[in-house]
């Protein structure tokens, strides 16, 4: 694979997941804390049923394009910086799957609760920050290999 397509499409979808997660923090959690007891859980089962849909399969995808960018890298991008932009995705990740979607069960099963909801906002910011520096630097890295 070429180095700068496997750059530019670790871009790419760190881009989608970038905006993404920014919707999740500043729309789709607020929302929850605003939609009320009565109609929380039926909220809250579509945004899991469906996020799911839209997040597995780009968070799976950068995944690999990011262990690949560890191999296949464009001469402006070191190792360490790769290395970097991977810690970043695998943050990601752990944040995901050990805090935030164990928040998402116990509101599954306990209906609404304030606080596990502001937990989740708060430890969102992690992975919104983790996609926004992941963005930004690769903004930066693709603009160096370009020009």
């Amino acid at each position: 694979m070429n180095a700068k397509f496997l750059l530019f499409s670790n871009l790419l979808i760190t881009f989608f997941l970038m905006g993404l997660i920014w919707l999740v923090q500043m729309v789709q959690y607020p929302g929850f804390a605003k939609v009320g007891a009565e109609a929380f859980h039926t909220y809250h089962q579509l945004h899991v049923e469906h996020i799911a849909w839209v997040v597995a399969v780009p968070m799976v995808l950068e995944l690999l394009l990011a262990l690949g960018m560890l191999f296949i890298r464009p001469s402006q991008l070191d190792l360490i910086l790769s290395v970097l932009l991977f810690l970043l995705v695998g943050a990601t990740w752990v944040i995901t799957f050990f805090v935030a979607m164990p928040y998402h069960d116990q509101l599954a099963s306990q209906g609404f609760d304030a606080e596990i909801i502001q937990k989740l906002i708060n430890i969102n910011w992690v992975r919104t920050a983790a996609w926004t520096l992941r963005g930004g630097i690769l903004a930066f890295i693709v603009y160096r290999v370009w020009h």
